[in-house]
Order: C-alpha cells, then sequence, then structure tokens
C-alpha cells in the first residue's frame, strides 16, 4: 500500500455525464471509453455525474464499450474494484473510518440521505490490473473479508454484492466525495484471498504421507498443510508467517540517508510474475511452472535469509494460489514441499533481476511538493555529484579534475564540474583536512609526482618531467599549486629537499605504483 497522487490506472468512464440517476431509457444509450485516471480525476468525472465499468472486449475499433459489450464473457481486467453500500445507518465517511483498509476514494450514489439512509460507493485502486475474472472474484471477495464488510439483507443495510458486469454510476455535482490518496498493491490482501468454492478438507481416512519430511519440517505444519483448506491454513498461520512474505519477494534496497530515496543493490532479485503490459497473468501449463517455483524459492531464501522451511512453503502456497495457472493440479502439495526442501539443499546461480539505479521516496517529495519527473531529475543529478565528489581533486585545476573523473569511468564536462562547483553541489575538501580523496586517482600525475617526490626529496623537476612525460612548464606549474599544500621546502634551494606533507606522506606510504626510480641526488633549480 502506498500513498500516491500521481499515480495512473486504467478505467472506463461514460462519455456523458448525468445530473441524475439514468432512466431506464438511457441506460441502454451508455457508452464507456477507457481512460487512463489519477484518483483526482476519477472523482472529478464522479462528480461529473459519469458512469464507471471496467475493462471488455469490444467489437469497436475505437474501443468503445457498449452496455451490451459489458458482459462477464468479455471482462479483461481492472485496476479499480467498486463495492456499492446502500441503506447505511453511518455516514459514509464515519463508515469509513472504522475500516482497517481504506479505500482509494469514495462517493456518495444519487440517492445518498433517502429515508435518512447513507448510500455510497468504495473504490480500491491496485498497482497492477487484475485479469480474468477468477482472480476478480478472489480479490473481490479478499478485500470484503478483510473489511469485514457485510452483506445487504432486507431489513438492515451493507453491501450490495455485484459482478464485474456491474456498471456504477457517478454522483451529483456538489457531493462530498474522500480521496484516500491510496494506491494497493495485491498481496495486501492475499491473506484474506481464497478460492470462491471452498476446498474440501482431506478424509482421516485418506492421511497423506507427510512422515518422510518430519525430519526437517514441523509435523504440525505439515499436517495443516495437508488437511486445512486454503483459507484455513491463511487464516491459521497469517500472524505468524504473512509478514515475512512480501519482503521475500525483493531483496532489501539500500535506503540513502538523505531520505530522498533508495538505491538497487547489485545483486539485486525480484521474484518474477507474469504481466502483460500492465496486466498481472497467470503461468499457464506449459509454462515451466515447477522451474519457475524453485527459482522463486531461491530468491525468497537470498533475500531473507532467515526464512524457514515451513514459512517458505506457505509462501510458495501464496504463489500458487495468485500466480500460478493450477487447472491440472499438477503443482501439488508434495510439489510444493519438495520445491522448499530443494531450495535448502540444491545451489543455484540467481541471475540479477533488471532493476534501475534508485526508487525514489514519494513520501518525502510529496512533502516537498515535487513531481515525481522533477524528483528524478533531483536525485540523478544529487548522485553525479556524489559520484563526482568522491574523485575530485581540490588541489588540481578544473581541466586536470575532468581529465582523472574520465580515466576512471565518470563521464562529464568541464562545463558540467564548473556549474557543480559553482552551485555547490559537491563539497570541496580542503587540501589539509585530515583525509583526501587523492588515493582515488593513482593514475594522476599529482600523485605520481607526489609519490616520487616522497621516496627522492632531491629529484630535480627536469627528472619528474621525463618521468610523468609532460613538459618542464608543466612540473614548474605544479610545483607551484604544490607548495606550501602539499609540499614544502627543508632547506635552502641549493642543498635543501622537498618534503611531502600529512596527511599525504602517511597515504603514499601505502601506495603501490609502477614509478621509474631516480638516483637520489641534491635537488638543482
Amino acid at each position: 500500500m502506498s500513498a500516491d497522487t500521481e499515480f495512473r490506472f486504467n478505467l472506463c468512464v461514460s462519455q456523458q455525464g448525468y445530473e441524475t440517476k439514468p432512466s431506464k431509457e438511457q441506460v441502454p444509450k451508455i457508452t464507456f471509453e477507457p481512460r487512463n485516471l489519477t484518483i483526482d480525476d476519477a472523482l472529478k468525472c464522479a462528480t461529473e455525474g459519469r458512469a464507471f465499468c471496467y475493462s471488455f472486449t469490444t467489437a469497436k475499433q475505437d474501443g468503445i464499450i457498449t452496455i451490451k459489450d459489458k458482459k462477464e464473457s468479455n471482462f479483461l481486467s481492472t485496476s479499480t474494484i467498486i463495492y456499492d453500500f446502500d441503506d447505511m445507518d453511518v455516514s459514509m465517511f464515519d463508515f469509513i473510518e472504522t475500516l482497517p483498509y481504506k479505500p482509494s476514494f469514495a462517493y456518495p450514489t444519487y440517492s445518498d440521505g433517502k429515508n435518512g439512509f447513507s448510500r455510497f460507493r468504495l473504490a480500491y485502486v491496485f498497482d497492477y490490473p487484475v485479469w480474468g475474472v477468477s482472480q476478480f472474484n478472489t480479490l473481490y471477495q479478499a478485500i470484503a473479508t478483510a473489511n469485514a464488510f457485510r452483506l445487504e439483507k432486507k431489513g438492515h443495510g451493507g453491501w450490495d454484492k455485484r459482478n464485474v458486469s456491474q456498471l456504477y454510476y457517478g454522483t451529483k455535482a456538489q457531493a462530498s466525495t474522500y480521496n484516500g490518496h491510496t494506491v494497493y498493491s495485491t498481496v495486501s490482501f492475499e491473506p484474506f484471498a481464497f478460492s470462491t468454492k471452498e476446498e474440501p478438507t482431506v478424509s482421516a481416512t485418506k492421511e497423506t504421507d507427510y512422515t518422510k519430511y518430519e525430519t526437517t519440517i514441523d509435523a504440525e505444519f505439515l499436517h495443516d498443510f495437508a488437511h486445512l483448506s486454503q483459507k484455513g491454513l491463511y487464516t491459521k498461520y497469517r500472524e505468524v508467517f504473512y509478514p515475512n512474505y512480501e519482503p521475500s519477494l525483493s531483496t532489501p534496497l539500500i535506503e540513502d540517508e538523505s531520505g530522498m530515496f533508495s538505491l538497487y543493490p547489485e545483486d539485486y532479485v525480484c521474484v518474477k510474475h507474469k504481466r502483460q503490459g500492465k496486466y498481472t497473468l497467470r503461468w499457464e501449463v506449459g509454462e515451466d511452472r515447477k522451474k519457475k517455483l524453485f527459482v522463486t524459492a531461491h530468491m525468497m531464501l537470498f533475500n531473507l535469509p532467515s526464512l524457514s522451511i515451513e514459512n517458505l512453503i506457505y509462501n510458495l502456497s501464496i504463489e500458487r494460489q495468485w500466480y500460478y495457472d493450477n487447472s491440472d493440479g499438477k503443482i501439488s502439495n508434495d510439489v510444493l514441499i519438495q520445491t522448499a526442501i530443494n531450495a535448502f539443499t540444491k545451489p543455484y546461480a540467481l541471475e540479477p533481476s533488471k532493476h534501475g539505479v534508485f526508487t525514489l521516496n514519494k513520501a518525502f517529495w510529496e512533502g516537498q511538493g515535487y513531481t515525481a519527473n522533477q524528483a528524478k531529475m533531483i536525485v540523478r543529478r544529487y548522485l553525479k555529484a556524489r559520484e563526482v565528489e568522491r574523485l575530485y581533486n581540490p588541489s588540481l585545476t578544473r581541466k586536470e579534475n575532468v581529465r582523472i573523473l574520465k580515466e576512471n569511468g565518470v563521464a562529464i564536462t568541464d562545463r558540467t564540474l564548473r556549474r557543480m562547483v559553482s552551485r555547490e553541489d559537491i563539497k570541496i575538501n580542503s587540501p589539509k583536512a585530515s583525509h583526501t580523496y587523492l588515493s582515488c586517482c593513482p593514475d594522476s600525475d599529482t600523485i605520481l609526482m607526489l609519490e616520487l617526490i616522497h621516496r627522492n626529496g632531491y629529484i630535480t623537476q627536469q627528472q619528474l618531467s621525463e618521468a610523468l612525460n609532460v613538459s618542464l612548464s608543466t612540473i614548474k606549474r605544479y610545483m607551484r599549486e604544490m607548495k606550501g599544500k602539499l609540499i614544502e621546502r627543508d632547506g635552502d634551494n641549493r642543498t635543501g629537499k622537498w618534503v611531502v606533507l600529512p596527511p599525504f606522506s602517511g597515504c603514499l606510504s601505502q601506495t603501490v605504483l609502477k614509478v621509474p626510480m631516480v638516483a637520489e641526488q641534491p635537488f638543482l633549480s
């Protein structure tokens, strides 16, 4: 679950708005068009009197959906699940306050307040569309179970249960609406998900042979896994195991101390679910489902090494329920158990999942008043500055710093570096600070000079010129810039020698460079 004002989701909206509930003559003429909306957009459509429906196949090339198209056999998907409440003795806002899972948005119906009762609709928006009638029914029931919705019955109000083909009218222009700014993940409701038809329990006379696993897996859990229904298993172990499900799906990110973003680790892996564009599908028969489950089990253990084998089996059962077609029964309980055991006992080299460099902390940027695109630009600039700052040498010219940065794989122009310095994107360390970044660029001319001088304080400028393969005038300029900052003269110009100042001398003693040795002799200008 996340707070989101910019997230866009798909929902079909009527092309015409209505000031009052459409009449029987008007309903057959209603047509819908697919729209990509934010939550604010959806509420605006509702108060314009526009009706909503889910996505359906249609023969029209422009994608327009008619009332005839809107039937269960044509259902495709939805990113939003809507609930209709009638004859409630509490207001919409008071009812929402009692819910553990509050809606993404809500609005009253045209008949709200009739006979002193409240009538309203609650909508739950998801980050990925739910595909197909089976997944819709499962999630539809799961949300109701999570919130303990009561069904409308004669004499008391409640949830008026509908199906995928239902259309939901809008509301009056002056209606008070609710915006929860909330986008859910389907996994938020997985503990409450179970098949619409309750699975039969295993007969006591047909005892499953689970004793072969007793030495490694808790016997009580195995017994429950074999005998409880899907709902019963989720309910019994929800508090113990479910909190470890979502963390096992992806590698923990590295949170930056700025609070602006999180970085992806290089070895990031994320459990792969089948998707078609924005739609989540099930892995079908013939798509190597068992291999995918085995890789999933390894990823879960990699992401959460503390996962117990019982918790892993529980997690795999959730995956089977939501993301795998098991109509052929080939992904049996025994298969899940053996897959979990194999994940613990058989090594498997995981390939890093596709990922970016960073992900935004949306809550932070919303508080700052920035859009997601603006925030991405700021974070990219921030990360570039940190990369440059790590290698930047305040004792060198900007041109020399650009060369060193490029040598170390940082692509940057002189103009960009000048801009970074001028607007203080990078923190420039004093050469006399207790630490230095010079050791980060061992191939620079400056470090070579310091190394040679540290070895032989009597080295001549001509010898430095030959060792570094630069002109004598360049060496003289380097010496002028370094004097009093990095090096100092010990004695007079004729008989004295050059000494590398601390802390650089301490760093150089650990530096291993392949530079030519020169004979010790007095420094001659």
